[in-house]
């Protein structure tokens, strides 16, 4: 909902659009978007509301797709993409020199030129008139492009004598989406001999890094540090230690240096630090980071409703704890906080787990806000009970009832449920026909694979759905019989693309929305020299409509797309791409599924292929690609009438 006006975007957009911009060196201010009035009296200097054009309102623009056989405008769209892009990539090489954040939107930039892309880049890295951060930087873009010299330069850059080129390095080897493997040659103690470095800042950002990216060896290699009595930063070393903790040994060495040194506010990263540990089945790890936390969560009773500090307490929370948890269930104000505070209240009385779980049920809440604690408690007996607040609900029930009916309420439950599947959201109905048919995902792949809908083995997209998440060691564990797996197996196979629809920035990039679609079409959307024309008439003009339009066997398809704010027209650049696919000779399009709020998902396949494999496998498809733009403006519609009312 908050944007900042990009000057640069502004400027590639007016020379695409022919009108002048603004100069880059002038500030621009923040830019509120949103869909309800409010009181231009009461905002802050430098901030300025904008009112998104209404959805429902007249369109301005044809949103219907054209095909332009005309060589004129072919070359015309190739010499405004060339200024775009070439601006781009300026821009994007400027954002690497300073040394800052790199977003995805840079590394695009950068790669529409490859050669000169990987030129400039390695004289920026090899330079050492730059900056240590320029430096960084520019290795950090090789290594995510998969060019070995870069990641080669950041492990040789942590044997630097300069003590900012080390640091800036570390920040480099931490960045999300730099995927380097620390297991390799001597790269683990290269990290580790950093944590006794002389600079404190470099030794600060190394025991980062080893939290961070479980760097092999760490958490002893810090215990040793930290026996040693020789860390620069003891508090800092002791919150990473901890985060990587694995033994006993660990938590009794470091656990009393925290508690000591807990911050005067409350600050959420403490329960981030001790979060796995209380679970922990190890009673000797366990029982004295809950103390811990427990206790620190108990110093604030101002802050005792806020949403962050009780979902802390009731992780750590004894019996101790029930007349304060009673309070908050009673007395807040956020829904989650209460949520929070019913669920410990049960853990803590087990006995009376049901009654207290079902009480938010009965106060008008969702049962699948606690269906799945239900499951601690529930036998089959309750289900008269949890049936009959099931069929009061006006809401859809979603996939936590079904698996509370099937693992919990026995064969009744199981046909009970079968008697009110129309009461089931789609996803929930195609996890309760798995259940039923004990379907599984492995299966399904096989039979996806002989359809050509998935390209890559079976095996490879099963060894896909195992593997690690990002920056974590453990294997996943699917639920084979889960139909949610298929959109991991989906995305596995790059036919995926999921995204927020409200795009934070105005105007938004449908042109850079096209290349994301691209890339999921296995080269079959060849979307040459896609530019966008922004039909803004002034720099005030946030309301414009745009132009969206790109070369395809040598013909220009074309659209008109609405401007909804910082929402992107999903309806038309679909509509589009699908257009150029279907004249191009290709079957595959971009089918919609369900979305999820207003994170939309596309897949990219044959329909004839798709649609009845879906229908047999109850995947969720959408029968309006617009909602999930409805139900994020209805949320965020919520969002303010809830602050008012406050």
């Amino acid at each position: 909902m908050l944007f900042l006006r990009n000057s640069g975007l502004f400027v590639v957009f007016a020379l695409l659009s022919g009108c002048s911009g603004p100069t880059p060196d002038v500030p621009k201010p923040v830019i509120l978007v949103g869909g309800s009035k409010v009181d231009m009296d009461q905002l802050p200097e430098g901030l300025v509301y904008h009112q998104s054009r209404s959805p429902d309102a007249p369109d301005r623009v044809n949103r219907t797709p054209v095909m332009i056989d005309d060589p004129a405008e072919i070359q015309r769209t190739r010499e405004m993409y060339a200024k775009g892009a070439e601006q781009g990539y300026e821009n994007a090489l400027n954002q690497v020199r300073e040394g800052g954040w790199i977003f995805l939107d840079t590394i695009q930039a950068l790669k529409q030129f490859p050669d000169k892309m990987n030129r400039d880049l390695s004289a920026v890295m090899n330079d050492p008139m730059q900056s240590a951060a320029a430096r960084a930087k520019a290795a950090e873009v090789l290594t995510k492009l998969h060019h070995e010299s870069g990641e080669r330069f950041l492990f040789d850059c942590l044997q630097s004598s300069d003590d900012s080129m080390r640091l800036a390095t570390l920040k480099s080897l931490g960045e999300y989406g730099l995927d380097c493997d620390f297991s390799r040659d001597n790269r683990a103690a290269l990290v580790h001999a950093l944590l006794k470095d002389g600079s404190p800042d470099v030794a600060k950002q190394a025991a980062h890094l080893c939290r961070y990216r479980h760097v092999p060896g760490s958490e002893a290699a810090m215990l040793e540090l930290w026996q040693s009595g020789k860390a620069s930063d003891p508090t800092s070393l002791a919150e990473h230690l901890l985060s990587i903790a694995t033994t006993p040994e660990t938590v009794q060495a470091v656990l009393p240096h925290l508690a000591k040194n807990l911050p005067d506010k409350f600050e959420s990263h403490i329960g981030y630090i001790l979060g796995d540990l209380i679970e922990n089945p190890n009673p000797d790890i366990s029982g004295p980071c809950r103390k811990v936390l427990y206790e620190y969560t108990l110093r604030f009773p101002d802050q005792r409703y806020d949403q962050t500090l009780v979902r802390d307490l009731a992780r750590a929370a004894n019996v101790d704890a029930i007349d304060v948890l009673v309070d908050i269930q009673t007395q807040a104000k956020d829904p989650t906080s209460r949520i929070y505070a019913t669920q410990a209240l049960a853990r803590l009385q087990p006995e009376q787990g049901i009654n207290i779980l079902l009480t938010i049920v009965e106060e008008g809440g969702r049962m699948d806000w606690v269906a799945d604690d239900l499951q601690n408690y529930a036998r089959p007996e309750d289900l008269e009970r949890i049936s009959t607040l099931l069929l009061k609900s006006k809401d859809p029930w979603e996939q936590p009832v079904v698996s509370l009916c099937f693992e919990k309420l026995g064969p009744a439950g199981q046909a009970w449920l079968n008697q009110h599947q129309d009461r089931l959201s789609a996803s929930a109905k195609a996890c309760f026909g798995w259940k039923t048919k004990a379907i599984d995902i492995r299966n399904v792949i096989q039979e996806a694979h002989g359809l050509g809908i998935v390209s890559k083995t079976s095996e490879e997209l099963i060894q896909a759905l195992q593997k690690p998440a990002f920056n974590e060691t453990k294997p996943r564990s699917p639920n084979w019989n889960d139909p949610g797996e298929l959109m991991t197996v989906f995305a596995a196979d790059d036919i995926l693309h999921g995204f927020d629809v409200e795009t934070g920035e105005i105007p938004c990039r449908h042109d850079q929305f096209l290349q994301d679609l691209a890339y999921i079409s296995r080269g079959k959307l060849a979307a040459e020299c896609p530019v966008q024309f922004w039909l803004a008439q002034s720099e005030e003009d946030y309301n414009a409509p745009y132009y969206v339009q790109f070369i395809a066997d040598d013909k220009v398809f074309r659209v008109g797309a609405e401007n909804y704010g910082d929402w992107y027209d999903v309806e038309a650049i679909v509509d589009l791409a699908n257009f150029s696919l279907e004249k191009t000779g290709h079957p595959e399009r971009f089918i919609p599924l369900e979305n999820q709020g207003q994170f939309a998902v596309l897949v990219f396949a044959d329909p004839a292929k798709l649609l009845p494999f879906a229908k047999k496998y109850q995947i969720p498809l959408s029968d309006d690609i617009r909602r999930a733009m409805d139900e994020g403006l209805e949320f965020e519609k919520r969002v303010l009438d809830s602050l008012k009312q406050q």
